[in-house]
């Protein structure tokens, strides 16, 4: 009943926007602000997803990061009464204005008991039921009204369905949240210019987190970091820094970087909002890091090689055409230099070329490609003289350096690491040539040089192996016979006699000149004999 009156108002609301004639960006973004805050999560989720949806769609979903409408004071209260006994033995004060509202949950300012300050995110009463209904009912929308039309062909909607509801349920449950800021706190408690956020787990509930609070300067407001004597180039230097650090060192990072998601306090940057972590397989962190290498190198084959590892498709390949069209993304940011290319126009065009040659990548790296898209996004707002390919080539050559450093190698094998390059390409260039050959790019034409002689000379060898075995086996089976008593002697030397004409027979041939007309013709009458 309860699913069958949701369906009915969301068909109303399609209806009234004429959603089967007019699917444009701007309809959908309507659309979704009406549904409520399942859809606007999703369209927000969805507003970096490059690999889903064009730019025209990413762009207008943007607009539905501020769409979400406040939680009542009342409900807030009423959440507290039935998360404690007695939530004002906790807290002394609680702000009736919220610091942020988002579609999941609500933040308000706080003051414990013990005088501290503190901030309380609170998740929306029965937000839960409604996302598995509405996500349920999503499945049938899209099917029905050919929504899968509107995103990559080759995109599993049943998959993407199920993606968003992974990632919106633990996005529910605060008490995860709460993990992922310890875990984060712990990868990056030596790193002195990031501050990391305190827990009260004491108070920490499924739908309520306790944290400190943090009253810093969100690190878009350039003007006021300014006159605070800030210096913006090196704040947008760290932080990118610090998130390839977190993505391809950690494997865990802040997967939405947004600007109200990080703030400056102290001369520190603090991340906020911790719902949405990426979390990296140690397989795709090892195929990240060699990619990085290829790219940096313009190794278009070993790149290929790579995507189709990752690949989760079970769409025939062309591997030739994916290495030609790789090539020519890497070509096209050739002509300029490293410190100028764009992250994001690089990103979309793989992620088009990916699309073209039917290749789906797993969710974990798509999900850390919306979050360097989004970081990317922040560091041209802010800086854009920062680069962040230049970052990655600097995380790639420090990572040669500290592998370097921890092997305690000499001198002179670092001097040959770095300068003996056709040696160091030749275990590279044999694995790239047998992937090659796996992948039916190459095939051979093999030209055997005096093959004639060489098939006579095996021949003659064999003919001359099975001779000298014959021979041995008579020799042996005599010296049997003369042992066993039983047998006449009449037999025996009969025996002994045949034994000893093949032997004189087959001296010739087993020690024949091999190079002598000779020997060859012995060993061609020996076949007849055999």
């Amino acid at each position: 009943m309860k699913e069958n009156n949701r369906l009915k108002e969301i068909i109303k609301i399609l209806n009234k926007h004429n959603f089967i004639n007019d699917k444009s960006p701007k309809n959908i973004r309507i659309i979704f602000e009406e549904l409520g805050p399942t859809f606007i999560k999703i369209g927000q989720i969805l507003s970096n997803r490059n690999d889903f949806l064009s730019e025209e769609y990413r762009n207008e979903f943007k607009k539905l990061l501020d769409s979400a409408t406040p939680i009542p004071y009342s409900n807030i209260i009423n959440t507290l009464e039935t998360e404690y006994e007695d939530y004002k033995s906790i807290f002394k004060l609680i702000d009736e204005k919220p610091l942020g509202s988002a579609s999941i949950a609500q933040t308000h300012h706080a003051i414990l008991s013990s005088g501290e300050e503190v901030a309380i995110k609170i998740v929306r009463n029965g937000i839960r039921d409604t996302v598995s209904l509405d996500l349920k009912l999503l499945k049938k929308i899209i099917r029905q009204f050919h929504l899968d039309k509107l995103i990559s062909s080759v995109t599993d909607i049943d998959k993407l369905v199920n993606d968003l509801m992974t990632t919106m349920m633990e996005e529910m449950d605060l008490l995860t949240e709460a993990k992922h800021i310890d875990r984060f706190s712990s990868l990056n408690q030596d790193i002195n210019y990031i501050k990391t956020i305190k827990v009260y787990h004491e108070y920490t509930t499924t739908n309520v987190l306790v944290m400190e609070y943090i009253d810093g300067d969100n690190i878009d407001k350039l003007t006021i970091l300014k006159d605070k004597g800030y210096d913006i180039d090196e704040i947008a230097q760290k932080l990118a820094n610090n998130y390839i650090k977190q993505a391809i060192g950690d494997g865990f990072y802040h997967a939405d970087p947004h600007a109200s998601n990080i703030k400056i306090k102290d001369g520190k940057i603090v991340y906020l909002d911790f719902g949405m972590m990426g979390t990296l397989s140690l397989t795709s962190q090892k195929q990240l890091e060699k990619c990085i290498e290829y790219i940096l190198n313009d190794n278009y084959r070993e790149i290929a090689n790579i995507v189709c590892m990752m690949n989760t498709n079970n769409e025939e390949v062309d591997f030739m055409t994916l290495c030609n069209n790789i090539r020519n993304v890497l070509e096209k940011n050739k002509a300029t230099s490293i410190q100028s290319i764009d992250v994001k126009t690089f990103i979309n065009d793989m992620y088009e070329l990916l699309n073209n040659s039917h290749i789906v990548l797993p969710n974990d790296i798509t999900m850390l490609a919306r979050g360097i898209l989004v970081i990317a996004g922040l560091l041209e707002e802010i800086c854009p003289n920062i680069s962040l390919v230049t970052v990655f080539k600097n995380y790639y050559l420090s990572n040669i350096n500290e592998y370097i450093n921890s092997e305690k190698l000499k001198k002179s094998i670092v001097s040959t690491y770095f300068n003996a390059n056709s040696l160091i390409n030749i275990p590279n260039e044999m694995l790239s040539t047998l992937k090659s050959i796996n992948n039916d790019e190459m095939t051979f034409n093999v030209k055997v040089k005096n093959s004639d002689k060489l098939n006579d000379s095996t021949s003659t060898f064999t003919h001359q192996f099975i001779i000298a075995i014959t021979n041995s086996s008579l020799l042996i089976g005599l010296a049997i016979l003369v042992n066993n008593t039983n047998l006449s002697s009449m037999l025996i030397s009969i025996y002994f006699i045949l034994s000893f004409i093949c032997t004189i027979y087959f001296l010739p041939v087993i020690y024949g000149d091999n190079g002598t007309s000779a020997g060859m013709l012995k060993a061609q009458r020996c076949k007849g004999f055999i």
